[in-house]
């Protein structure tokens, strides 16, 4: 019961609205930013992919389109990420339409890695490859890591476009402050903006330690977060 008090008189501390939060909602009305990348020809002809936005956090929404393909063929679109020391991977097969075009929110794949139209598909549907995972690569996850999605589109067994998206776990100005005090342990997110906030405590399940990626998508959304450490650390 002290922890809590301790943790609670924190936010008090800090001036802040408190409050728990199951579910965050995006922020609507923030700017759109659409890229294309042509592929290595650099012709405007040329399949394209395209990502809107161009970069987003982890939580946000992303939308892909292809376009200068040749009319109503198959292609494969294939996604590789690097994550937690594992090479991931997704793939999806689709028929361009009459106009050489795919939006993959609002075309089925015929096949792949999941079914039905959904725009994150080849995100959410994507497993490790064990063969390209090795003991030297990186398994933990800092905020400031960026996550870089690759897109491969294959026509024929030929790549006919390339791509990459980056994603972030926290919008730029995220101020974070260790926090070590009195048996209290954890990381504390505050938005960009100054001000009021209202605040939510960000607890770890069995697995123990600090939830700060978590804590880091609450405050770039406009929330207040503690990510508290109750055990599994130093």
């Amino acid at each position: 019961m002290a922890g809590f008090k301790n943790i609670l008189l924190l936010l008090l501390t800090l001036g802040l609205t408190t409050g728990v939060f199951s579910a965050v909602q995006m922020k609507s009305g923030e700017p759109k930013i659409e890229a294309a990348t042509f592929n290595r020809t650099g012709q405007e002809t040329a399949p394209m992919i395209r990502f809107t936005p161009a970069q987003a956090l982890m939580d946000e929404p992303i939308t892909i389109r292809l376009s200068g393909l040749p009319p109503k063929k198959p292609l494969i679109v294939k996604a590789r990420m690097l994550l937690l020391g594992k090479t991931w991977q997704s793939q999806a097969t689709f028929i361009a339409d009459e106009h050489g075009r795919v939006d993959l929110g609002k075309q089925a794949p015929t096949g792949g890695s999941y079914p039905g139209v959904d725009p994150m598909g080849l995100f959410w549907s994507m497993t490790p490859d064990a063969a390209q995972t090795t003991p030297e690569q990186k398994a933990d996850v800092k905020v400031s890591d960026p996550v870089v999605t690759s897109f491969d589109v294959e026509m024929e067994g030929r790549t006919v476009a390339s791509a990459s998206l980056t994603r972030w776990w926290a919008k730029p100005g995220v101020r974070v402050t260790e926090v070590r005090q009195d048996g209290l342990v954890g990381k504390f997110f505050e938005p960009q903006q100054q001000g009021r906030h209202p605040a939510v405590l960000v607890l770890s399940g069995s697995e123990g330690g600090i939830k700060e990626l978590d804590a880091a998508l609450l405050a770039s959304r406009g929330y207040a977060a503690f990510a508290l450490a109750y055990f599994g650390t130093e």
